[in-house]
């Protein structure tokens, strides 16, 4: 999956985010590979657009859960006992070109991806994300997600991740997203990033009042930053920690609002960074 990372953009040098402009190359990367079908794990089963994954996590024999539509709507859902271990890419990589992306996981599952835990690319429609167990990118992101919500005719869509425990070798949870009315990233448990970022997210939209909410009930350590968002073009940019919050060669919390946004509302109980705990910029109107 690194191949199909998009370069860093941010007014300050900090931030982690990647361009939009290249994600229509991302998909046609994954395309090109044989993306566009359906390609399962010996545990997922489904059509081209509903797959239930079930079955424990065996080490030696799974591998990649690739699924593409080529329209419409991709739902992927878990059953008791699913856990997923590959030796090679990413656990799961899904992509849609003209419709939303459902994945849930109501079961505790162990998800564990090679490179990433669960790598998504939105073309249009809305995104959610539910895992209740852990994800794990042995050598990319525990989460990964970009693309955008509204294009093919579909507008006033939103975005939601909503996890336990994520981990990844770079970044905890990675996401690059525009034109969602509200974008909104929920954890309720460790979220690690061992050499990145705990969280990092990026709502480009061009949706005027589009929000972006981070709420991280249990700790979020990020080797570089540990909580870092930008609400680029409009409307709210809020981010609630209960738990420690930490940016070992950073900062704790990085906060960014562009010229046109409105509230930017930080609330936080502990929080440490190598060089700064909070760092905050709001240029836009409001609190």
């Amino acid at each position: 999956m690194t191949a199909f990372k998009l370069q860093p953009v941010a007014n300050d040098s900090t931030m982690p985010f990647r361009r939009l402009t290249l994600c229509s190359a991302v998909m046609t990367a994954l395309l090109a590979g044989g993306y566009g079908r359906s390609a399962y794990g010996g545990s997922c089963k489904g059509s081209v657009s509903v797959v239930v994954c079930s079955e424990a996590a065996d080490s030696k024999n799974d591998v990649t859960v690739k699924v593409s539509p080529e329209s419409g709507d991709l739902t992927v859902t878990t059953s008791s006992g699913f856990g997923i271990t590959t030796a090679e890419s990413a656990a799961f990589l899904l992509a849609t070109s003209s419709g939303g992306l459902t994945f849930t996981d109501e079961y505790k599952s162990v998800i564990t991806g090679a490179s990433d835990g669960i790598y998504a690319d939105l073309g249009a429609g809305a995104l959610s994300i539910t895992t209740t167990g852990s994800v794990i990118g042995q050598d990319g992101s525990g989460i990964d997600v970009s693309g955008v919500g509204y294009g093919y005719g579909i507008s006033d869509v939103n975005f939601t991740i909503s996890a336990a425990d994520v981990t990844g070798k770079t970044s905890g949870i990675l996401v690059n997203v525009a034109d969602f009315v509200d974008v909104s990233i929920t954890t309720t448990g460790s979220v690690t990033g061992q050499y990145g970022y705990g969280i990092s997210a990026l709502n480009s939209s061009s949706l005027e009042g589009s929000n972006l909410t981070i709420s991280a009930e249990g700790s979020v350590t990020g080797g570089d930053t540990g909580i870092s968002a930008f609400n680029q073009y409009g409307g709210n940019l809020n981010i609630t920690s209960t738990g420690t919050v930490e940016g070992t060669d950073g900062r704790g919390i990085n906060a960014q609002s562009s010229n046109y946004g409105t509230d930017l509302t930080i609330e936080a109980v502990d929080v440490t960074g190598g060089t700064e705990g909070i760092w905050a910029s709001h240029e836009g109107d409001g609190d």
